[in-house]
């Protein structure tokens, strides 16, 4: 699938060359200037090469490649733009941390990318000159973001505004927070594995209550014990902490009557399901309404810090939970609790649309104009 995925970059790439340029000189034709510097084919090569291959697709026109082309042209001189706006403010690229970070993600390319470091520039079609420069953007955009944030002011009328407008992003609702841990069965169907896995949840539920483990040594003690390489790839999955509204806990004052219920609500049930059928989906679904109801009546009827007295089977395995918080009432997360976030979001989105008005305003801060605008007499 990579090696189709690289073909398909490279044709794009070489397509897209034959429409937009014809090479003249060694450094091919002139396709910008900005502030009387020109800017050759030679130097957008790289930067045409990868936005073709990561934004166009086997069924992009011609005239669709162009675009992007033009585009990649355009945003070289942005940056090259933005590189002297910023030399001229006192901020430049700490150019040791910049051959740093290349090493770095070039070692990172080679442990991760199939091929490593030399396919990826095989995929792209792109120079080794073109990683540094794409990510010493990278590091102007940071630069930038730098800059503006010692400009920008964040009121705590702005604040306050902002979580008076957007007072729901903070409401605290009544509820229950709870922990699960689940001990994988792979065969439901095997009754062996059945009684084994709930025997060892009953012997780590009563290793909890006799104050000899907890519920994160468990779950840390099963994840040693039944591993991915093994199947068992529902444990990290399904255990973890969990909030439910009190509004959505069904009241359940008799357990038994309630689970009879939810199996009146089904027909033919069948334990016994070959996987990969109807009857085996349908018994399935039965249990995990069964292990929601059973949940339910647990929440309503264990103290904050409580783990339940029992195992609870699902359909994929079975679980050992414990109430750790109950919150009767609803209400709003105070102000004051959530300001430093308001204040880093509002500060965000203020430095982005700064970076996106100074890019625009680039072309009328500098002396730019692209050859490949200008219309044809």
């Amino acid at each position: 699938m990579k090696q189709t995925k690289k073909v398909i970059c490279i044709l794009l790439v070489f397509s897209v060359i034959a429409v937009l340029f014809t090479a003249c000189g060694d450094r091919g034709e002139i396709l910008a200037v900005y502030d009387n510097t020109p800017v050759y084919e030679e130097d957008v090569r790289d930067i045409i090469n990868y936005y073709i291959a990561t934004n166009a697709t086997l069924d992009s026109t011609d005239e669709e490649k162009t675009e992007i082309a033009k585009q990649a042209v355009r945003t070289y001189v942005n940056y090259k733009l933005l590189e002297l706006d910023l030399k001229d403010l006192g901020y430049t690229v700490d150019e040791k941390a910049l051959d740093a970070t290349l090493e770095e993600t070039i070692d990172y390319l080679d442990e991760t990318f199939e091929g490593g470091y030399q396919d990826w520039r095989t995929m792209y079609q792109v120079s080794k000159n073109f990683l540094k420069e794409e990510l010493r953007r990278f590091e102007l955009a940071a630069l930038f973001s730098e800059y503006a944030s010692d400009t920008v002011e964040i009121t705590d009328a702005e604040i306050g505004e902002y979580y008076e407008l957007n007072a729901m992003e903070y409401a605290d609702p009544a509820g229950y927070t709870w922990t699960a841990v689940l001990r994988e069965v792979l065969d439901l169907n095997d009754e062996e594995e059945c009684a084994t896995a709930k025997a060892e949840m009953e012997s780590y539920i009563r290793q909890i209550k006799g104050g000899f483990s907890t519920l994160e040594q468990v779950k840390e003690d099963i994840l040693k014990k039944y591993t991915e390489e093994e199947g068992y790839t529902q444990t990290e999955l399904y255990s973890g902490e969990t909030f439910t509204p009190k509004t959505s806990v069904k009241d359940i004052p008799d357990l038994a009557a309630a689970l009879e219920e939810v199996a009146q609500s089904y027909e033919n049930l069948n334990p016994d399901a070959e996987p990969d059928t109807d009857e085996y989906d349908t018994y399935m679904s039965y249990l995990g309404d069964c292990f929601e109801t059973e949940v339910y009546y647990a929440l309503q009827n264990m103290e904050a810090g409580e783990t339940y007295e029992k195992p609870l089977l699902s359909f994929a395995g079975y679980f050992i939970i414990r109430l750790d918080r109950v919150k009767l009432e609803s209400g709003f997360t105070p102000l004051e609790e959530v300001r430093d976030e308001i204040e880093t979001k509002l500060r965000n989105e203020r430095i982005s649309e700064m970076f996106e008005a100074h890019l625009n305003n680039l072309t009328e801060n500098h002396e730019v104009q692209y050859l490949f605008d200008i219309p044809v007499s």
